[in-house]
């Protein structure tokens, strides 16, 4: 991939090492968007939303606020000014925080932040990259993004992995063509205006001695515009227990070739599952299916397969 360059993105990442502990950095990161950018986040969020994202970035005291303006701005001197701000949201805010074309040779933490108008298009993540917790305003880019997978070891068992979970994505999300690691967790996480994931890869199980930890997780995850797991490949088990799917649906010619569990998931509008290919019986134990739920052309002939094995080996 080819490496971008953007005077932006600099500062972005110098800022999100600025601080002694994962703590300070989060919250040095919270504040200078919230100083910086009210207006812009304001014209991004509800009220609501917004009233909760300041109080949860909100410093606890006036001393603790000065202390933290002074090394700001100790650090944008040091940077050589502030980036460049978007002055019209609804025109300017894509790619402003634009990481898209880079490599994350380490381990990489976003967790927590506010994000706005992030973009990783193309972007490799060659160790565990977590954005847990985050706040993703206006639209997100991680279109042909690779989360790298290293083997594992009997003396290293921690897998590495994407993390979403707990983050909420206020804008449109794109994921088309993204690469997983072997753990991806959107556990929690909220979709507010559409979701896309088109054509995105989750690899299979790697197995070594008991070590078989692979796995996509959207639990509780809640998804109010329309979703597209289109083409998707599932290598690894699936899980979508508890989720929520508010706007159209669409799983159509996605392969599952792990374990699929729609435990207790609310489908709340139409739900394509034509062509998708099931290697094990998908399980829908309470979940609510729309009326409109299409499966015509699936493939259930590996799903008998492996029902009809799992059969043989309880006689």
């Amino acid at each position: 991939m080819a490496a971008h360059h953007s005077k932006n993105a600099e500062f972005w990442l110098a800022l999100l090492e600025l601080g002694d502990t994962e703590e300070e950095q989060r919250q040095n990161w919270n504040y200078y968007c919230y100083w910086k950018l009210a207006l812009v986040i304001a014209q991004l969020v509800e009220s609501d939303e917004r009233q909760r994202i300041k109080e949860r970035v909100s410093l606890p005291d006036d001393q603790m606020k000065a202390g933290v303006r002074r090394q700001l701005q100790d650090f944008v001197k040091q940077q050589g000014g502030h980036p460049t701000l978007p002055s019209d949201p609804s025109g300017e805010i894509r790619s402003f925080m634009d990481f898209s074309g880079r490599e994350f040779p380490e381990d990489v933490s976003f967790a927590g932040r506010i994000l706005i108008g992030v973009d990783f298009r193309d972007t490799e993540f060659k160790e565990r990259a977590d954005f847990s917790g985050a706040e993703f305003l206006g639209p997100t880019y991680f279109d042909n993004a690779e989360f790298h997978t290293t083997q594992l070891s009997m003396a290293e068992p921690a897998m590495q992995r994407a993390s979403f979970a707990g983050s909420k994505f206020h804008g449109f999300a794109s994921f088309c063509k993204t690469q997983f690691p072997l753990n991806a967790r959107f556990n929690g996480a909220e979709f507010h205006q559409g979701a896309w994931f088109y054509r995105a890869r989750f690899p299979g199980r790697f197995v070594r001695g008991d070590l078989n930890r692979a796995q996509v997780t959207f639990r509780s995850s809640q998804f109010h515009e329309m979703t597209s797991f289109k083409r998707v490949e599932f290598g690894a088990d699936t899980e979508f227990d508890y989720a929520e799917m508010a706007g159209r649906t669409n799983f159509r010619g996605t392969r599952f070739h792990g374990s699929v569990r729609f435990y207790n998931c609310g489908f709340r509008s139409t739900t394509s599952f034509s062509g998708a290919v099931f290697w094990r019986p998908p399980e829908f134990f309470e979940a609510e299916l729309h009326e409109d739920t299409d499966f015509r052309g699936a493939d259930w002939t590996k799903a008998e397969s492996s029902y009809q094995r799992s059969i043989g080996r309880d006689e």
